[in-house]
């Protein structure tokens, strides 16, 4: 349950961040089930990008991390098990969002 775990949430700088490209990133200790949420700083958001940034959507995504972590695999980005569930996070997070914000 995620009530259950202690979140740490901190705006980052790209530069900081483990990986420059990412809007947000979360580590989890699961034995302790504290987490640490990192939000890209709106600073270092790109200008030019397709979508503007979207730290809602981007929070929800990190949080729905922590319900998949004792599942997580660190095979590596290109592991096909670690797609998948990046794709149910982030299709899931998206419906979250627009259902809240539909007002359902």
């Amino acid at each position: 349950r995620l009530q259950d775990w202690r979140v740490f949430l901190r705006r980052t700088r790209a530069r900081d961040m483990s990986n420059p490209d990412h809007q947000g990133e979360c580590e989890w200790v699961l034995s302790r089930k504290e987490a640490y949420i990192s939000l890209l700083d709106p600073v270092d958001y790109p200008p030019d990008a397709i979508e503007p940034q979207d730290e809602e959507l981007t929070l929800v995504h990190e949080l729905m991390h922590l319900h998949f972590a004792p599942f997580w695999t660190d095979k590596g980005e290109d592991d096909p098990e670690r797609i998948a569930m990046e794709q149910a996070i982030e299709l899931t997070a998206q419906a979250l969002v627009r259902l809240k914000r539909n007002g359902e």
